[in-house]
């Protein structure tokens, strides 16, 4: 077998998937035999990853081997290792890592492994019918004391059981792979799959019992607050002071997780907002927490929201559970207005929502007890872009001069979150690759300065200079791109069918301005024309250009104010993109007057 007829240029192909969750004896058992067709696949499927979660579930069982095609067999007889994914004071999430031995192109891949979890919690499980790969075959089995069952399944397959055996069984064929689309919606919202959630939502009271409880305002908080504010502030002052003081904290999530032993040494737990505060750190939802703590120990009304973040996947108001939340916010009411917070988020600005818990639905605390809700709408000011460049043309087409990039709200978060990651010089580096690649091809930038990364307000600023070609010279003529920040881009939605809605996460609005001095013998033979574009209650589109005493200018205004459309609208939505894209890729003809 080289390849599979009904999944052409596949890099790999499940041959068989079985999964097993006995909950009688609390064993939950994966199986899988793959080929492997080409060196994406070997790259892709030689490591398996488990994961699970510390003190719920542990990995009893590992093992696999590799089938060669001229039959040889390479058994697994190495040791798999834990890797931390994510620590906080309520749960630690692990994975189990091994890797199989000699896969080549052409081999088979088979594994098991066994997980045994709490013996005083039934497992519900998530079926993901479809895979990265095509599936020919599968089976699913569970034993489960009933609930609820959300069924998204392929033509012709059926969910048998229930009822008094609590068995619940499904066998699939032939399930194609995921869609691999640009800009697709979270792939549990758009693929087969069955969801076991259980009875309902009967958590959300226990939730709001734990933040009340571990946002306590303290004594130690009480006396923090004290040196935090002054008495004659205003309530939003208050705020706007604690939300500060808190953001100086370290946030584990983008920093290096500490491992239970130096915690254990340095005598540090995090069971409780005080913890957090003597601390000095805690993850995203406990430095939340204690934000709730140090207001309500301000005496401020403020009240926390567990929301959907639609960065993993999209509200089901079908699945009664409460996993589908996954992060908290809080929410002060001041003045008669509310005010969304969101100090999980390291650098995130005061009274802001990052982008994927804007627009979300959650459980939210309020004075009556917790209402399901929904977070503001996201708008296109929230990431604006202004990108400015001061450039000079010669006649052999190079050119050089400096861009000014501002960014605030969505895309200045991003970059000072990855700053955190990475450190300033490779987000610095990281922030100049991703530039050139929309340039002029020829043209190379490099950058100066990268301003206001470590602040929680305000623009961050991104100085460079460019140089190189941006363009082509003959006798007499010069042809430049008539954009230059988007001449270098890929047209978006090229393929015209789609599968999938088109989800563009955020809003946005990206301005540019834009001079280049052309030497005094230059004028314009060619010039694009003006030109307006819009996608009624989505996205509009506009861009001008002139040349002005040996000065070309043109500026262009690009604002998405929509994030969802459906497969319906794919084609208008196309329309625009694709008109906008060949707006930016025009020319610009320059001939000399001597």
């Amino acid at each position: 077998m080289t390849s599979e007829p009904a999944a052409p240029g596949s890099e790999a192909v499940y041959l068989f998937r079985d999964e097993t969750i006995d909950n009688a004896e609390h064993i939950h058992t994966v199986y899988a035999r793959i080929k492997i067709l080409n060196e994406k696949g070997r790259e892709d499927f030689s490591d398996v990853i488990i994961p699970y979660e510390k003190g719920e579930s542990s990995v009893k069982l590992v093992e696999g081997r590799t089938i060669h095609s001229d039959g040889s067999v390479v058994s697994f007889t190495g040791a798999a290792f834990d890797r931390l994914v994510r620590k906080s004071e309520s749960e630690t999430s692990m994975e189990k890592v091994f890797t199989l031995p000699d896969v080549q192109s052409g081999s088979i891949v088979e594994y098991r492994y066994v997980m045994r979890f709490d013996a005083w919690s039934e497992l519900m499980p998530e079926w993901d019918l479809q895979q990265k790969i095509f599936v020919r075959r599968a089976h699913y089995n569970v034993s489960s004391g009933g609930g609820q069952i959300l069924q998204f399944l392929p033509p012709g397959a059926k969910v048998i059981g229930g009822g008094m055996s609590g068995q619940y069984d499904l066998e699939v064929s032939n399930v194609p792979a995921l869609p691999d689309e640009e800009d697709a919606p979270p792939k549990g919202n758009v693929s087969y799959r069955v969801v076991f959630t259980g009875w309902g939502w009967t958590d959300y009271l226990t939730w709001s019992d734990h933040v009340d409880h571990f946002a306590s305002p303290s004594g130690p908080l009480k006396a923090a607050v004290a040196k935090i504010v002054d008495p004659a502030d205003s309530e939003e002052q208050k705020l706007e002071k604690i939300y500060t003081a808190v953001m100086q904290l370290e946030n584990t999530d983008f920093s290096r997780q500490h491992s239970e032993a130096e915690n254990r040494d340095a005598g540090q737990k995090e069971k409780s907002a005080k913890d957090i505060w003597i601390n000095q750190r805690g993850d995203s939802d406990e430095i939340t927490l204690l934000l709730i703590a140090l207001a309500r120990a301000a005496r401020l009304k403020i009240y926390a929201m567990v929301v959907v973040d639609r960065n993993l996947h999209l509200y089901d108001k079908n699945d009664k559970g409460m996993d589908q939340f996954d992060d908290l916010i809080a929410i002060a009411a001041i003045d008669g207005k509310e005010i969304y917070l969101d100090p999980g988020e390291r650098y995130c600005e005061f009274g802001r929502l990052q982008w994927n818990h804007a627009g979300t639905e959650g459980w939210r605390q309020t004075a009556k007890g917790p209402v399901l809700a929904q977070t503001p709408e996201p708008q296109a000011a929230d990431s604006a872009v202004v990108r400015t460049a001061n450039l000079r043309l010669n006649a052999d087409g190079t050119l050089a001069g400096s861009i000014r990039i501002t960014m605030e709200g969505v895309e200045a978060l991003r970059w000072r979150q990855r700053a955190l990651r990475t450190d300033d010089e490779e987000a610095g580096k990281e922030f100049g690759d991703s530039l050139k690649s929309s340039l002029p091809k020829g043209t190379d930038v490099k950058v100066d300065s990268f301003r206001g990364l470590t602040s929680v307000a305000g623009p961050l600023e991104a100085n460079l200079e460019v140089s190189g070609t941006a363009g082509s010279s003959t006798r007499g003529r010069v042809v430049v791109p008539g954009t230059f920040f988007e001449d270098g881009a890929s047209p978006r939605f090229a393929t015209p069918e789609r599968e999938t809605a088109v989800y563009l996460h955020s809003p946005y609005t990206i301005l540019d301005q834009v001079e280049i001095s052309v030497p005094s013998d230059f004028k314009a033979a060619s010039l694009p024309h003006d030109v307006q574009l819009s996608m009624p209650g989505f996205a509009d589109f506009g861009a001008k250009y002139r040349l002005d005493a040996g000065v070309y200018k043109y500026s262009r205004i690009e604002r998405v104010a929509g994030i969802w459309c459906p497969v319906t609208g794919y084609p208008e939505l196309r329309r625009f993109f694709q008109g906008m894209s060949a707006q930016d890729h025009e020319p610009v003809l320059f001939e000399r007057t001597r």
